[in-house]
This record gives structure tokens, C-alpha cells and sequence, in this order.
């Protein structure tokens, strides 16, 4: 699957529990507002007016922080994916160092 324009496809990461001080456990996307996400696939970019592309700065292997709301999942025939706008991406948190 390709993404166009400034489109990314990203891999969520599986939330952690946690576990209050009186011993309730929480599911890890309990009070969650932001998926932190493995980078899949990027679009070209942003079009622009005169033609050709804005890049989003971002590779396939980084890792992001986008708002729940924002991602648009897909369940593909081998993973659960999901599609987010490169603009509601708010960081990056690990950059792949390989550029692909």
C-alpha cells in the first residue's frame, strides 16, 4: 500500500498496562489521547501550486505521536494499520538513522 500526498501509514505500538498504587490495573489505552506509531509507508508530500511535492521529513522505521482522532484504521489482510495526515503528527519520537 502507497499513501498519497502527505498521507502516512504507521503501525501502532502496543499500549502498556499500568497499575495505580491501589492495584488496579489499566489498560494501556485507558484516559489515552495519543498512539505513539512505527512509521510504514510516507507519502510524497504536500502538492504544491507550482507542482511537484513538500516532503514530510519523515522515514519508513521512525516512530511517531499522533492523536487518537487523527488515525484512520485500516485492517489490511496480514495487519491492523492505520492512516494519518502528516500534518496531525505532533513528533517524532526515534528517527530511523537509514534513509529509504
Amino acid at each position: 500500500m502507497e499513501p498519497l500526498n502527505d498521507y502516512v501509514i504507521v503501525k501502532k505500538r502496543e499500549a502498556r498496562e499500568e497499575t495505580t498504587p491501589s492495584g488496579i490495573v489499566l489498560p494501556g489505552t485507558a484516559n489515552k489521547q495519543f498512539a505513539e506509531a512505527f512509521v510504514v509507508a510516507v507519502g510524497p508530500g504536500r502538492p504544491l501550486i507550482g507542482g511537484g511535492h513538500e516532503p514530510l521529513g519523515l522515514n519508513v522505521g521512525d516512530v511517531v505521536l499522533a492523536p487518537l482522532q487523527a488515525m484512520m484504521d485500516y485492517e489490511g489482510p496480514v495487519e491492523r494499520l492505520s492512516i494519518v495526515q502528516g500534518s496531525s503528527i505532533v513528533a517524532v519520537t526515534y528517527r530511523n538513522k537509514e534513509k529509504r
